[in-house]
């Protein structure tokens, strides 16, 4: 958020994008992440990774977008009297590598 904050007191437009950081490494589980977006004219919107210092790569795969983390969040809901609920989640992500010689 500083990030971003920061962009937007010199007029950038940024946002707060929520998702998942993907291991390169098959046998690391996929974390739930966050990073931002800026607006540049004429390349439009461009991720950052504050917490890396890095530009944000195939590695990041996007699932919310907001103006705030409340407005990204990767799921919400609300419900009144009682009720009984759970949520169960599966990633797949297949990547490839490719190598040059």
């Amino acid at each position: 958020m500083l990030f971003i904050e920061a962009c937007r007191t010199l007029n950038i437009p940024s946002r707060f994008v929520s998702g998942y950081g993907v291991s390169l490494d098959e046998t690391t589980d996929h974390e739930l992440h966050a990073w931002a977006e800026v607006y540049l004219p004429g390349a439009g919107w461009r991720g950052f990774d504050p917490s890396i210092g890095l530009a944000i790569t195939e590695r990041h795969l996007a699932v919310a977008v907001g103006a705030t983390p409340e407005l990204a969040a990767p799921t919400s809901g609300a419900f009144r009297g009682e009720a009984e609920s759970w949520l169960e989640t599966e990633i797949e992500i297949e990547t490839s590598v490719v190598r040059s010689t």
